[in-house]
């Protein structure tokens, strides 16, 4: 899952480039952090990419 505080087009367009599968775009910070949060407690490993 890609997640970008890029609007939805941009944010689907980098996903497809990279195979990943499901985006969540237009996040605030607040949003992301709130969702890595939530993926990292059911175990799910994520990592910070910078482009």
């Amino acid at each position: 899952m890609l997640l970008t505080w890029d609007n939805p087009r941009a944010g689907s367009r980098l996903a497809a480039g990279v195979a990943i599968e499901g985006v969540r775009a237009d996040l605030l910070p607040q949003d992301e952090m709130g969702t890595v949060k939530k993926l990292e407690c059911v175990g799910r490993k994520v990592a910070p990419v910078a482009r």
